[in-house]
Order: structure tokens, then C-alpha cells, then sequence
């Protein structure tokens, strides 16, 4: 099975686009890039308040907003490339719980293969997590 690599330009990337984020006063809880072996492919997860109120498709729009901002442009990833996720979601509290961040910081955290709980984590980047 071939594995997708996640590359140093994608990295910075989005870096780049939680800051953005934060800036805009999002309150970003979660940041990381993760592989999805059934998709083969990696996905940028981000979780923030405004998930939780407006649903995936109204924060989505925001990141969306906010990515056409960014001056040089994001070329690395798409919008499609993007996943927001909810404080409950399983994804988020399992990267939470094992690799938990300053609310504030950005990390650069590798993950490997793990286990948290009842979910298998192939591979994954972390910025930031709070359980």
C-alpha cells in the first residue's frame, strides 16, 4: 500500500493557516494533520468553538474565508484537504488525550502508529490539542 508523505511545505502551510486562524479569533482547540489510511490520504484536522455552534458546513465557509486571505496563498492543500471536527469527536479526544498541548502553543509533534482507547492512529502531525 503506498503512503502518501505528508511534506514540509504542507507543514508550514498549515501552520500558517492555524495562526491565520487564531488571529481571526477562532480559538483554535485542535490542530493536526492526520493520515487517513482507509482514504490513503492525509487531511488537516481543525477543531474550534464556532464547529460546535454553526455546524461543519458554516465553519468550513470560515476557513474558507480566511484561507483566501492568506497572501502568498496556501498552494500546498485545498480546501478539500480540510476536515473540521467538533469538540466530541472521537479524533479530537483521542489526540487530545495523547498528546495534549499548551491552549495557545503550536507544536510540532510526530506521531507514529498508536493506539488511544478504541482508535488506531496510523500516523499523524500535531499543532495543538486539548483534551
Amino acid at each position: 500500500m503506498y503512503k502518501e508523505v505528508l511534506v514540509d511545505r504542507r507543514i508550514a502551510d498549515g501552520k500558517r493557516l492555524v495562526t491565520a486562524l487564531d488571529e481571526a479569533g477562532l480559538n483554535v482547540r485542535a490542530a493536526f494533520w492526520y493520515f487517513n489510511a482507509d482514504k490513503e490520504k492525509w487531511r488537516l484536522v481543525l477543531s474550534f468553538p464556532l464547529v460546535d455552534e454553526v455546524r461543519h458546513l458554516g465553519a468550513t465557509q470560515k476557513v474558507r474565508d480566511i484561507l483566501l486571505t492568506l497572501d502568498p496563498p496556501i498552494r500546498s492543500f485545498h480546501l478539500s484537504d480540510v476536515l473540521v471536527q467538533t469538540s466530541e469527536s472521537q479524533l479530537v479526544r483521542a489526540i487530545g488525550a495523547r498528546f495534549r498541548t499548551a491552549p495557545s502553543a503550536l507544536a510540532d509533534l510526530e506521531a507514529g502508529p498508536t493506539r488511544v482507547g478504541e482508535l488506531e492512529i496510523e500516523d499523524a502531525y500535531v499543532y495543538r490539542a486539548a483534551a
